[in-house]
């Protein structure tokens, strides 16, 4: 079963809250693939991940950080949308373990513009991110 891995920070500059509110656009599917919220440290973003399994039946399971196993170690992807930078995800290590990025940023920052394939419309539109999680997914489920 295919592991996406979602960046779980709920902050200035993560936004994990609209990733799970597109993960509702993705029910169809999301039975088939493994889902991890990881670096979780807001509890609001636990409390919507209880919500969506309750709405669902589909369970996200939460990695909150530590001092161990990388929480992206067996993921086929890493997803995750931000606010202005992308500075605190996983990035470097996603790439260093050849797993595929998707990442929409919000109001990017000049710097990013130049190193990122920026989704504006995925950024701010729920459905369009689960629309673009899915045709990245499809071949795999």
């Amino acid at each position: 079963m295919p592991v996406i891995a979602f960046d779980g920070a709920e902050s200035v500059a993560g936004r994990a809250l609209f990733a799970i509110s597109a993960l509702y656009w993705c029910a169809l599917w999301l039975s088939r693939v493994e889902v991890r919220l990881i670096d979780v440290v807001n509890e609001d973003v636990a409390l919507a991940a209880a919500v969506f399994e309750a709405d669902t039946g589909k369970k996200l399971s939460i990695y909150r950080p530590s001092r161990g196993k990388s929480p992206l170690e067996g993921s086929d992807l890493y997803a995750a949308t931000a606010f202005r930078s992308a500075s605190h995800l996983r990035l470097a290590e996603a790439q260093s373990m050849k797993i595929p990025v998707i990442v929409a940023l919000q109001f990017p920052e000049p710097s990013f513009l130049n190193s990122l394939i920026f989704m504006q419309k995925a950024a701010f539109d729920p459905k369009i991110f689960a629309e673009r999680l899915y045709t990245t997914v499809e071949s795999w489920i």
